[in-house]
């Protein structure tokens, strides 16, 4: 029966379609499938709403497979992820690696190997394929030992599996789909319904194309032509349309919006990421929050979130997402929960911050590992385990006053009763990983069960998820005895039972009446009223690009192209954060809140996402944005943090009134742009720092160090790139992945290594940390050389690291405003169209870079001095200056372009600017770098805290000492 394929953007009643269509088959027992246990929860509970009770099956994909695999009648359980880590490591072992040994023996290389032998299951890739596949990427060499490694454990994990007589979780499900695609009566007609899934993975994918050849499938999935949010969508659209008897394309919808909200949340998303279009004003609906740190980032949502509760907002239509929830989860739950804000977190449990689970990992290191008395008093602390629990406490106060570390010496000073736990696992360790398994699984059991001995307790939110988590130790346990008993040489050791035991983890389903908070995930298939997205800053979200376990993405694209074979998939990163943002803001009904810090938690500033600016160029005027001030009030809508304390402390550092300092200011001869921006931000910070120059007892700043390693290695290989004499067309073709032009490429790589050669120890003074700050800069380089090919050739980089009134420069400084500023300094590179006689300034960042329009709200003005500059020392006109990041996500420029210029140059459309905006901004920049020169002669050195740094914290409180330091 043909699949019926239902797509359109986000909110185009996709969620409508499929539920009538799931209601028009309830007497054939539909299965809706949905992403995760917590929207099977929401979909149920929205059924039973509309009067579906009997008869409605709402499962995730997995729930899917095992009822396929039943039908197909291959009931028995697959190798559990426990026993899987066992066989990979025994698979690691008999290897006998070479190149891959060093890694084989750092923390992380199991899971890794577990995750690529997942995926090639997934994939139905025989053992045998990828090893042909990968002689024929490398036939010969260092790769080639290096494919035959790999190929290696993964024909062993294989052979393991035989031998034992078991599949895991991929050839079980593989197997389920192939016996029902060879009689498809197994699974018969029942209808499936598929809704909420960003893309389809690829055993989700066969099971669709399995089950649509007898019954009725109906597959939900976001798409619409041309749209950039969803080019990444693309790819799974084409698989799924030859299979479709029918495509359901809904246009883009506004109904579900509330209507004080629609115009604007409408308008978001149906321009978020393009180009053109109108730009209206932003409503009420979109907001931008700015906090200090993260805490103060979320009691700023968190008040916002308590205003719309009182207002009569559901709590459980209130939703707080981050791109990844782990490790926020207890400073969420403190903020939140401290306003009096109910709270469910979606987080996953691991066994050791469980009580019972810290209980039995002490017991365990104390009896058969090198464990002290403190994991014995993490034992006894275990609930229900001492009737009198203040034993425990006074237990825990003699070892510390009597410095006792040892097990051995503890367990003498313990005066009650016999501790034969520890001798029972001692002996069953001495037995061998059988009994000592078979010894652990009753101790775990005793520890529970003691926990509430005699109540008919109903359990809460967080003791229902510690004992779920304590359940599914069990289950571990139980599956790794399971396999010892079929291999013994499979057994753990008791260091690998630690700390396998340590990470079983589980996620149980949301608690209902609260907040939700949880990642960005968590909302795929189901709106919210109000939705709070937090921790937008670069890095986070869009998160950084990661290269994949064992091979690289360049290095799956070589292997496909070699061979045939598509290890995984190597869908461009950025498209895919664009599509999860896209996706989540999406999601908000009424109310939607972007949210981000300034800085972290030591004080150093952090860059606010550019998902952000993609954001305010969807409008204009742009959304509202509210800030937290230093001491936490919550300032006006579009004021500066801080503002208006600029003179506080003035009094108490005053103006220098030495002659010689005073004299030694008004005379001199030229400034960097950089100091006059130091100056504006803060005087007595330029006086500490450029004119003291205390000697600083630590070496540079690895992230000065790297930018100035970076900017060495720029002009240097740029150079190169785009030397004179090289066509424009090689460079193009180098850039644009070209096969005929690999050997450019790799030039390229080449050059960048050589260059970060010469300085060998300059990014940091740990060599193990050089190599590595080195390798990374590396990467992000090359990618950066790549971007640059592939960018318009109208504009060719001419001058590099161009000095000017610098010691040994070949050009004197430039003297501005009727001669009232000499500015002297160094611009990174800049790019020139002979033809045309215009050039661009480029000023290479590996931090933030911002659009003119936050120039004087930020205390920018060196990029327009530095163009300026150009002018006076090129004799050309110049039509741009952009600040170009060489590392993280997004590459494109920030700055200010003329709109007429380099038209295929892809930047912000807000940075493109009439040539009158242009000469307003430059004008305004010199207009303040003037007002720095003449306070800077006049000796007016003042404290200024509140723009001293980023996040309006003094760095020299001991010597301003101001009020507002």
């Amino acid at each position: 029966m043909p699949l019926t394929l239902v797509t359109g953007p986000a909110n185009s009643a996709k969620a409508r379609v499929v539920l009538e269509r799931y209601r028009a088959q309830l007497s054939r027992g539909p299965i809706l499938v949905v992403p995760t246990a917590a929207d099977a929860v929401h979909y149920r509970r929205e059924l039973a709403v509309s009067g579906v009770v009997v008869g409605a099956r709402v499962e995730t994909f997995a729930g899917l497979m095992r009822e396929i695999a039943t039908r197909a009648g291959l009931a028995a359980a697959p190798l559990g992820p426990g026993a899987r880590e066992r066989v990979v490591a025994a698979a690691v072992t008999g290897a006998r690696l070479e190149l891959l040994g060093p890694s084989a023996a750092a923390p992380g290389f199991l899971a890794a190997a577990t995750g690529l032998v997942a995926d090639l299951g997934a994939r139905r890739i025989e053992p045998g394929r990828l090893t042909a596949a990968l002689r024929r990427w490398a036939p010969e060499g260092r790769g080639r030992a290096y494919g035959e490694e790999v190929a290696a454990i993964y024909a062993g994990y294989r052979r393991r599996l035989e031998r034992l007589g078991r599949r895991d979780e991929e050839q079980l499900r593989a197997a389920s789909l192939d016996a029902v695609r060879v009689d498809p009566s197994r699974w018969g007609r029942t209808p499936v319904l598929v809704y909420g899934f960003d893309d389809l993975e690829p055993l989700q994918l066969d099971a669709v194309e399995t089950l649509a050849r007898e019954a009725e499938v109906v597959v939900s999935l976001p798409y619409e032509p041309g749209r950039v949010a969803l080019a990444g969508r693309a790819a799974t659209f084409e698989t799924l349309r030859p299979l479709a008897g029918e495509v359901v394309a809904l246009p883009p919808g506004d109904d579900h919006y509330q209507a004080d909200a629609r115009a604007t949340l409408h308008h978001l998303e149906r321009a978020l990421f393009e180009e053109r279009g109108p730009r209206p004003a932003c409503g009420e609906a979109v907001v931008l929050l700015e906090g200090e740190t993260e805490r103060s980032e979320l009691e700023l949502v968190g008040a916002e979130v308590s205003e719309l509760l009182a207002a009569g907002c559901r709590a459980e239509d209130v939703a707080v997402v981050m791109r990844s929830v782990a490790g926020s989860e207890a400073l969420i739950g403190e903020v939140l929960g401290g306003l009096g804000i109910p709270v469910s977190i979606v987080r996953r449990v691991r066994f050791a911050d469980t009580a019972v689970g810290r209980g039995l990992l002490g017991l365990l290191a104390a009896a058969v590992a090198d464990g002290e008395a403190e994991d014995l008093v993490a034992w006894l602390r275990v609930p229900g385990l001492l009737e009198r629990p203040e034993l425990a406490d006074r237990f825990e106060a003699r070892l510390r006053r009597e410095g006792v570390v040892g097990v051995a010496e503890a367990r003498r000073a313990w005066e009650h009763f016999p501790l034969d736990a520890l001798d029972r696992l001692r002996a069953a360790a001495d037995r061998g990983p059988g009994a000592l398994l078979e010894r652990v699984g009753r101790e775990l059991g005793r520890l529970q069960s003691g926990r509430w001995r005699g109540e008919a307790r109903v359990l809460d939110a967080d003791e229902l998820a510690e004992a779920r988590t304590v359940v599914a130790a069990g289950r571990w346990l139980r599956e790794l005895s399971e396999l010892t008993a079929a291999d013994p040489r499979l057994g753990p050791s008791p260091g690998e039972l630690i700390a396998g035991l340590a990470g079983v983890e589980l996620e149980p389903p949301p608690t209902a009446g609260g907040v939700m908070v949880g990642d960005a995930l968590s909302l795929r298939a189901r709106r919210v009223r109000a939705l709070f997205v937090c921790g937008l800053q670069e890095g986070s979200f869009p998160a950084g690009e990661r290269a994949g376990p064992f091979f690289s993405a360049q290095e799956r694209a070589e292997i496909a192209q070699a061979s045939g074979l598509v290890l995984a998939p190597w869908a461009e990163h950025l498209a895919a954060e664009r599509y999860l943002f896209y996706a989540t803001v999406s999601r908000a009904e009424w109310r939607l809140r972007l949210s981000w810090h300034k800085a972290g938690d030591d004080g150093s500033p952090t860059a606010p996402s550019p998902f952000l600016d993609d954001v305010r160029d969807a409008f204009s005027p742009g959304p509202q944005e509210r800030r937290r001030s230093r001491d936490w009030d919550i300032l006006e809508p579009g004021r500066v943090a801080g503002a208006g304390q600029g003179r506080r402390g003035g009094a108490a550092l005053g103006r220098l009134r030495g002659e010689a300092v005073l004299a030694g200011l008004a005379g001199r001869a030229a400034e960097s742009p950089s100091a006059l921006e130091a100056w504006a931000g803060c005087p007595a910070r330029w006086f500490v720092e450029r004119l003291l120059r205390a000697e600083a007892l630590e070496p540079e700043a690895e992230p000065r160090a790297r930018g100035t390693v970076a900017h060495a290695v720029l002009a240097r290989v740029v150079g190169d790139l785009f030397a004179a004499d090289r066509p424009e067309t090689e460079v193009a073709a180098s850039a644009a992945g070209d096969p005929a032009a690999a050997s450019i490429r790799e030039g390229i790589r080449e050059a960048v290594g050589a260059a970060l050669a010469e300085h060998a120890g300059a990014v940091s003074a740990n060599p193990e940390r050089d190599r590595a700050a080195r390798r990374r800069l590396a990467a992000d380089l090359e990618r950066y050389l790549v971007a640059l090919g592939e960018g318009s050739a109208g504009h060719r980089p001419r001058e590099f690291e161009l000095a000017f009134g610098l010691a040994g420069a070949e050009h004197p400084a430039v003297a501005l405003a009727g001669g009232e500023l000499r500015l002297r300094g160094r611009i990174d590179r800049v790019d020139v169209d002979g033809p045309a006689g215009t050039a661009i300034v480029h000023d290479y960042k590996s931090g933030e870079v911002l659009g003119a329009a936050k120039w004087e709200e930020r205390g920018r003005m060196a990029l327009a001095l530095y163009m300026l500059a150009a002018r006076e020392l090129l004799d050309l006109e110049v039509v741009g200056g952009l600040y170009q990041p060489v590392r993280g996500v997004d590459l494109r420029p920030r700055g200010a372009l003329r709109e007429d210029a380099e038209p295929e140059l892809a930047c912000f459309s807000t940075d493109r600017v009439s040539a009158e905006e242009l000469a307003r901004v430059v004008g305004e920049a010199l207009e303040r770098a003037v007002a720095a020169v003449r306070e800077l002669r006049a000796g007016a050195v003042e404290p200024r805290p509140a723009t001293c740094t980023r996040n309006g914290v003094c760095l020299y409180p001991s010597i301003c000492r101001g009020d507002g330091a």
